[in-house]
């Protein structure tokens, strides 16, 4: 027997790393390879939305995520190091499907893709200019587009401010900056939009702080991508856009949601939640079985117009003008908002305190109208029993007057006042009060009742 327990012993020490082993390696996985680093707030924004919209459909996926960080090492050289990093370090890996964020890390994964990891599925996001050309006819790759809105953009703040007559466009020189400058020329060109384009680029910060407080009225700004700091290297495009904005007498515009609160103005934004949640979706049908050359790529962004409050009030921009469900952020609070619970309680007590005094009205009403007509009837009833020849007499059960009509003067000589009060017995015939009494106490009796005497 103990034998036995011994060898049962040792082949659960073998067996049980197998299962873990085997477990470990059918867990689905996913590389995530992006072309900026992730303090970057497009990035992060995206990774984020990647991450938590994966984990909550399979929460033991196992994602890898890489930066390109193109911004900071923009040689192109540089690739073929990245190629032989990755081959290194995940040879052993096999991903279910690959994400390519924006334009940098889809070329990559163009160039490099099958000597990489080979006919892995694509799902690429936040692609500037999209056009199914870009694939290149590979297979197994879907996504979502970045389409940026410049034609709705830009025509919302000409509206919105018409006296704009130049977009100064700030930048430096990278892929992003130069497919966004491209489209910018067709835009306007294509739309007639009365304005010039004065291109300011690849110049440190502080030189743009420099040249933007000389900007005229009918100036505006426009970020396109990430600019240089003092020392050459690329700064966060929310701190370089709170910059100008601080330094400009003109409105400062840019085409994605991270720029919101930092100082620009607003427009038909690009999110990068959105693009990320899209993205994390399309992985998920791949994941489940569903062939990547089945799902159409989605060529057109979830835009939506979204303003500052603080910028509008600025430049004196009145709600009214903005297109309509339009979203405005650092809007005060009405005093409804603030003290919301407060007035639905004190709303909610008057309407309480209406319904009651509603009701007692009404009741009063009903009474007043019961009051009335029970007078006419008194009267009326008065009236007639004033006029027959008998007397009326009401007597309670203990055999007490309660009412005499007047007529009883008339036949007896009484005054009904005298007689009300008190007992009736003491006008019976001695000879008729045994009789009275029987009648009295019979259940026939009521308590309250008429005799009619005449």
């Amino acid at each position: 027997m103990n034998a036995i327990k011994l060898i049962s012993y040792v082949l659960l020490l073998f067996v049980t790393p197998s299962l873990s082993t085997l477990s470990a390696e059918n867990r689905q996985k996913i590389l995530c390879l992006h072309s900026y680093d992730p303090s970057y707030e497009w990035q992060k924004s995206m990774d984020t939305a990647i991450d938590q919209t994966l984990l909550h459909a399979v929460p033991d996926i196992q994602i890898y995520h890489e930066y390109m960080d193109v911004l900071r090492i923009p040689d192109p050289a540089f690739q073929m190091d990245l190629f032989n990093y990755l081959k290194s370090k995940y040879r052993d890996i096999r991903f279910n499907v690959v994400m390519a964020s924006d334009n940098n890390a889809l070329n990559f994964l163009l160039d490099y893709r099958d000597r990489l990891m080979g006919p892995v599925p694509v799902v690429f996001l936040g692609i500037n200019n999209y056009s199914q050309s870009m694939l290149r006819n590979q297979s197994f790759y879907t996504g979502v587009a970045e389409n940026i809105d410049m034609p709705d953009t830009l025509k919302t703040a000409i509206q919105l401010m018409p006296n704009i007559r130049k977009f100064i466009v700030y930048g430096s020189w990278n892929t992003t900056y130069f497919e966004n400058m491209s489209l910018l020329k067709q835009v306007v060109s294509e739309n007639n939009l009365p304005v010039e384009i004065q291109q300011v680029e690849n110049i440190p910060i502080s030189q743009m702080l420099a040249h933007v407080p000389g900007l005229k009225n009918d100036d505006a700004v426009l970020f396109l991508s990430q600019v240089l700091d003092d020392d050459g290297k690329m700064m966060p495009i929310t701190k370089s856009i709170q910059m100008i904005s601080q330094a400009s007498p003109v409105p400062v515009l840019s085409f994605w949601d991270f720029a919101l609160g930092n100082g620009a103005l607003g427009g038909k934004l690009v999110s990068g939640q959105s693009q990320g949640e899209t993205a994390a979706h399309l992985a998920l049908q791949i994941m489940n079985g569903e062939s990547a050359k089945d799902i159409s790529v989605i060529e057109k962004s979830p835009n939506r117009f979204m303003f500052d409050y603080v910028q509008l009030k600025r430049f004196s921009i009145p709600l009214s003008a903005l297109p309509e469900n339009s979203l405005v952020i650092n809007q005060p609070e009405s005093f409804f908002n603030r003290n919301k619970t407060a007035v639905l309680t004190i709303l909610s007590i008057l309407c309480c305190l209406v319904a009651i005094i509603g009701i007692l009205s009404a009741a009063i009403i009903r009474r007043k109208q019961a009051e009335t007509l029970l007078r006419r009837s008194d009267t009326k009833h008065r009236a007639m029993i004033a006029n027959i020849s008998d007397v009326i007499a009401i007597i309670d059960i203990n055999g007490i007057n309660r009412y005499k009509s007047p007529n009883i003067e008339r036949w007896f000589g009484w005054h009904p006042e005298d007689v009300v009060g008190i007992s009736t017995w003491e006008n019976v015939h001695p000879d008729d009060l045994e009789r009275m009494h029987v009648f009295f106490c019979s259940p026939k009796c009521q308590l309250d009742f008429v005799i009619s005497m005449s």
